[in-house]
């Protein structure tokens, strides 16, 4: 990064700290979260927050968050086109973060004639990842749609502004859980530890429950898996829409 990237990134660290301490305290209010994770996050802040190179893809790996600093290059490219800026608001209204069908291509022209800046970018999806730090699973493709329900509902109940694009097709096959299971159960599923699901989701429908859970999570990750293989390496967003186009879970549904 040359001089102005720097003094922009140091803010940008600034602004994602402020927000971070703000949404654990909402997490913590509203689900079952492990409160000496919460304490950890908030106490050693500073070291949790890094920048990876190479990817446009967050991630958070042991409790830390990576942003991807791809996207000061990817923001400068798209400043050269000439719907940048042109218009407004265009993304995932609040009314709608748990019915919309707006595609990450929808959300990359959103981006492009919104303007987004860097910073606005990484707010977008930083709540989804804060609540990974605080515990939201993410070892599969089904935990990654009942973390991103979860943020949808939780961004829809304050207002806050989000993607609401992510895992679009992994949130529905979630939302259809919380149909059959409730929202308690699965607000419990979500910051359980994945050796501790098996014997809650026994104590809630016995053994048949567990093998169907199991089994649509399993199959979720084979019908996923060439999408999640290339994911961390993509840092041209158009090329992370067309791997996610091609994501069907059709025996998962079955």
């Amino acid at each position: 990064l040359v001089g102005s990237d720097i003094m922009n990134r140091e803010l940008i660290v600034e602004e994602i700290r402020k927000k971070i301490l703000c949404y654990t305290t909402l997490i913590e209010d509203e689900y079952p979260v492990s409160k000496s994770r919460i304490e950890e996050i908030r106490t050693d802040l500073n070291s949790k927050i890094h920048f990876e190179h190479g990817t446009i893809t967050f991630f958070v790996r042991d409790g830390e968050l990576y942003l991807p600093e791809d996207a000061f290059t990817v923001i400068d490219e798209l400043k050269g086109l000439k719907e940048y800026g042109t218009t407004s608001n265009t993304g995932v209204d609040v009314e709608h973060y748990l019915d919309t069908k707006t595609t990450y291509m929808d959300y990359i022209k959103h981006v492009i004639c919104d303007g987004l800046d860097v910073l606005s970018f990484y707010e977008e999806s930083l709540l989804h990842e804060v609540m990974h730090m605080c515990g939201g699973s993410g070892g599969s493709l089904l935990d990654e749609g009942f973390n991103e329900l979860k943020t949808r509902e939780l961004a829809q109940k304050y207002g806050i502004k989000i993607a609401a694009v992510g895992y679009q097709k992994e949130v529905e096959i979630a939302k259809k859980f919380e149909q059959i299971l409730g929202t308690d159960v699965c607000d419990k599923l979500t910051f359980l530890p994945l050796e501790e699901r098996n014997d809650y989701l026994y104590s809630v429908g016995g053994s048949e429950l567990v093998g169907f859970y199991n089994q649509v999570r399993n199959t979720m990750d084979k019908e996923g898996a060439e999408y999640r293989k290339n994911l961390d390496t993509v840092r041209n967003p158009f090329v992370k829409a067309k791997l996610y186009d091609k994501v069907n879970y059709k025996n998962s549904w079955d």
